[in-house]
């Protein structure tokens, strides 16, 4: 039972990075949209001890991301929806990682909604977060791993990277 939730949890893991690394979300037809609006949130996240990748992308997400007794947390520069006509099309999304600049990024948290693919405002009071962070190579290059463990105080929160070794 062990094997069949870890091979359950990788799958998953798996399909969450390859979402990441594309930092597109694209929804074909009949789907359609004619302005794509930044989605709003109160939400921040400052991730420090990031020398080594100066000029890198970056992006986070809460662990466990689906557990259902949390909300669902994700961290990124910048998250766009669709809206055809001025209405929202739930399920046409951008997303955009943020870059390392003089060891640190800022990133914007989001509540996440994986059944609408909607992206909404964050301003919580959640202690002891651990983030996924996943930082992105170039097209020949597998990302980086690595967590943060964040305090959020009204949606603002920091942490130190820790990259993951294993």
């Amino acid at each position: 039972m062990k094997k069949i939730r870890k091979l359950f949890g990788l799958i998953a893991l798996v399909v969450i990075i390859e979402l990441i690394v594309s930092c597109k979300i694209e929804v074909s037809e009949p789907y359609s949209y004619d302005e794509l609006r930044e989605a709003n949130t109160q939400g921040r996240l400052t991730i420090t001890g990031l020398d080594d990748y100066e000029g890198k992308v970056i992006s986070a997400q809460r662990a466990g991301l689906g557990d259902t007794s949390y909300d669902d947390l994700v961290a990124f520069g910048r998250v766009e929806h669709g809206y055809l006509n001025g209405e929202l099309v739930r399920g046409i999304v951008t997303t955009t990682g943020a870059t390392v600049v003089n060891g640190e990024v800022s990133l914007k948290v989001y509540n996440y909604d994986m059944f609408s693919i909607f992206f909404g405002n964050y301003n919580g009071n959640d202690k002891d977060v651990l983030f996924y962070v996943y930082i992105m190579g170039t097209d020949d290059e597998m990302p980086i791993e690595g967590t943060v463990s964040v305090n959020f105080t009204n949606g603002i929160g920091s942490g130190i990277f820790v990259l993951n070794t294993n």
